[in-house]
């Protein structure tokens, strides 16, 4: 089993101070990790899929930010917040902020003037912001 130090491939190692961040301290494979956030994902669903919002509602900056505290909160004592360290991909974490708005922006553009099929627009929206 890989632990959590290291990383398989695909995956973005954990460097200590996230790895400090983890709620449960029985975690120490990222297997256990992957069940442990599965599970709060699951738990998330019925909050996120509850109630119909417009698209405009879901693509804010709050509302993400909510929506990945309630998928990750008895997980990691950081959900909900934006990353705080460097990544040899993605943006400078110095500019997520800005850099979400404008990938908000955009998807609204793409919605709104039907620019691409809603299903490719989710996988656009979702490959951007990973």
């Amino acid at each position: 089993m890989t632990d959590l130090r290291s990383s398989r491939a695909g995956q973005t190692p954990l460097d200590p101070s996230e790895i400090e961040g983890l709620v449960p301290s029985s975690i120490a494979t990222q297997a256990e990790l992957d069940v442990a956030e599965q599970e709060a994902i699951a738990l998330a669903l019925p909050w996120a899929l509850g109630r119909r919002r417009a698209p405009t509602g879901v693509l804010t900056q709050p509302f993400l930010k909510q929506l990945h505290a309630r998928m990750f909160k008895g997980v990691w004592s950081w959900a909900g917040e934006y990353r705080r360290s460097a990544r040899n991909l993605g943006v400078d974490w110095r500019t997520i902020p800005e850099a979400v708005e404008i990938l908000l922006g955009d998807t609204r553009n793409w919605l709104e003037r039907e620019v691409f099929p809603p299903d490719e627009c989710c996988v656009r929206f979702h490959h951007r912001l990973v």
